[in-house]
């Protein structure tokens, strides 16, 4: 009659602020730009795209700076997957099919539900790709022939197989994408924020508070170490 239950571990993260300014002037407002109607509505979507591209990369590498809240001087950043992750953590020279299996075989006995994403760097998805070079498909257009790995199927599911151009080189990640969030603090989604007027120019920002909820971390995994 003994309670077998047992008391979850509360993991933590911090909330990282992304922000950008703009500074359009009235003449720049006043002329014709190439390609440009509006310069400062085109200003806020540049630096929209550019934190866009600032949170990926976060989420990947980040990491947190000295267990610090942050401060006037200091930069509160949050940790992202890389950083996160500690137990199915495998060194390796190569990448190949065994290593990768060894990787999800891993993370299945760890209790992983699904690992249903591979995530690699251009040299090493060419290494997967490079999988299916006796299975090379044909269209139907004798010009033109596909050998690429978009979903590799194993023992251990399914998982598609996506680019990314932030990751180092060597690494490969394998997760469970059910247990990954990236969310904001409440309110605090990106938006364009007017600042008080400079002279004779428009001034603003756009500004955004995030961090990564990474969830039962010994269910995710990646290789590291790879030529």
């Amino acid at each position: 009659d003994e309670d077998r239950s047992t008391t979850p571990t509360r993991l933590a993260n911090y909330c990282q602020i992304f922000k950008a300014g703009i500074k359009v002037s009235g003449t720049a407002q006043a002329v014709s730009w190439l390609g440009s109607a509006n310069r400062l509505a085109d200003a806020k979507v540049a630096r929209l795209r550019e934190l866009l591209r600032d949170l990926e990369k976060t989420i990947l590498l980040g990491r947190t700076d000295v267990a610090t809240i942050g401060s006037d001087t200091a930069r509160r950043s949050m940790a992202g997957i890389v950083g996160s992750l500690a137990t199915n953590v495998v060194s390796c020279g190569t990448l190949t099919e065994s290593w990768l299996g060894n990787l999800l075989s891993a993370c299945y006995d760890q209790g992983s539900r699904d690992i249903d994403l591979l995530l690699a760097p251009p040299k090493q998805k060419r290494v997967i790709s490079g999988w299916n070079n006796s299975r090379i498909h044909v269209s139907n257009d004798e010009t033109t022939f596909r050998n690429a790995v978009e979903v590799y199927e194993s023992d251990f599911g399914a998982q598609r197989v996506i680019m990314s151009r932030w990751l180092p080189d060597d690494v490969v990640l394998a997760l469970d994408s059910s247990r990954i969030k990236v969310v904001p603090l409440a309110g605090r989604t990106f938006a364009y924020e007017e600042l008080s007027k400079s002279g004779d120019s428009v001034r603003g920002q756009i500004v955004g508070e995030y961090s990564l909820e990474l969830r039962n971390e010994n269910a995710h995994g990646y290789l590291h170490d790879l030529g």
